[in-house]
């Protein structure tokens, strides 16, 4: 059985060595990995033996780049520099107050409609409440929102996080907690 695998894996090999570049660079992005990781590391050798390094097709490179690449693809924007920075700066924007307030949501949620409030809830929340933002930023960050488009990356957070504050869910877990810490306040978790 390890001779007929061995024999295969060198017709594998020998084959590999008679593709163009373009097929083997094709081979390389549709082996699976995690089934085929002799086949893979056949590939790869080959290709480093070629002093090649392949070049992801263009959607894989463009969710590995971010937004700013997949903006630079439509030919609309490419060839107006000024509307092209605007549409990705109200992007960044757009994205990250999304995010930062979808990921705040959570909190509304045990706050508002589940009632979860009290001084020590209003802790746990004061704890958490940090871990949205930062995480919206990073992923205005990840999208290309560097440098000065790091000012929307920043307003966009910002955005988020007084929309979460229109919610009115800050405000009722500060109002508990000094209703609860002062002992005016019945138990926790809004009367169950």
């Amino acid at each position: 059985m390890r001779s007929q695998e061995s024999e295969d894996l060198r017709a594998y090999r020998d084959k590999l060595q008679a593709y163009t570049t373009e097929e083997l660079e094709d081979i390389y992005f549709r082996v699976h990995v995690l089934r085929h990781p002799l086949r893979y590391n056949l590939v790869r050798r080959e290709l480093e033996s070629r002093s090649l390094r392949p070049q992801p097709p263009r959607e894989m490179a463009i969710r590995r780049d971010g937004l700013r690449s997949w903006l630079a693809a439509r030919p609309a924007l490419t060839c107006r520099p000024l509307l092209f920075a605007l549409v990705f700066a109200m992007l960044l924007f757009t994205i990250t107050a999304a995010a930062a307030f979808l990921l705040l949501l959570p909190i509304w949620l045990f706050a508002m409609p589940l009632h979860f409030l009290g001084f020590e809830t209003a802790l746990v929340y004061l704890v958490c409440a940090p871990v949205p933002p930062i995480l919206a930023a990073g992923l205005g960050g990840k999208l290309g929102g560097r440098g000065i488009y790091g000012v929307f990356v920043l307003m966009g957070v910002v955005a988020g996080l007084l929309l979460f504050n229109a919610t009115g869910a800050p405000s009722a877990i500060i109002q508990s907690a000094f209703r609860h810490a002062t002992g005016g306040g019945g138990p926790s978790f809004g009367g169950f």
